[in-house]
């Protein structure tokens, strides 16, 4: 008698319910991490679009406290940045003049704070001479909003005519 011979004949491969789990697990860890980095790529733009409106803002804040107070015309409105040459005579604005992104508005108001005065009981009284407040304001529509509302940065400082050190 021959002894009966079995071939086994092994398949490879996935069946088709394992594919389908496969797929499912995947979906379901796949889409929160596509999520997370939306929302990365969001989180990005709003910095971004911060520090250039910071840069923009701060420079222009940092220029003009630089101008004496004697030369520091008042301008109690806002006045955007591409009008301050009126306020300003040519040579001393030229400074001013300097190209940033699409999109941004700055706008400068220059005021009187206070006035040195001898009375103590005076409202303005200022013990360091006469200040005057510079604020710039600098907005835009942000990107990541698709333009539906605006954001605002405002930066300012006080210029003062005392001459006498501290």
């Amino acid at each position: 008698m021959k002894p009966k011979m079995y071939c086994r004949i092994r398949v490879a491969g996935f069946s088709l319910l394992e594919v389908l789990v496969a797929s499912v697990i995947l979906t379901v860890i796949g889409i929160p991490m596509f999520a997370t980095l939306s929302t990365g790529r969001r989180g990005t733009e709003r910095i971004i679009e911060e520090s250039v409106a910071a840069y923009i803002g701060s420079g222009l804040v940092e220029k003009l406290g630089r101008i004496p107070y004697s030369n520091l015309p008042e301008l109690p409105d806002e006045v955007a940045d591409f009008d301050l040459s009126e306020a300003f005579d040519e040579r001393s604005f030229a400074p001013f003049i300097e190209p940033y992104p699409a999109g941004y508005l700055r706008s400068v108001s220059i005021q009187k704070v206070s006035k040195s005065t001898r009375d103590p009981l005076a409202s303005d009284n200022s013990r360091w001479g006469e200040l005057k407040m510079i604020r710039v304001r600098v907005s835009w529509k942000p990107d990541y909003l698709k333009g539906k509302s605006e954001r605002t940065l405002v930066f300012q400082t006080l210029v003062t005519n005392d001459r006498e050190p501290w």
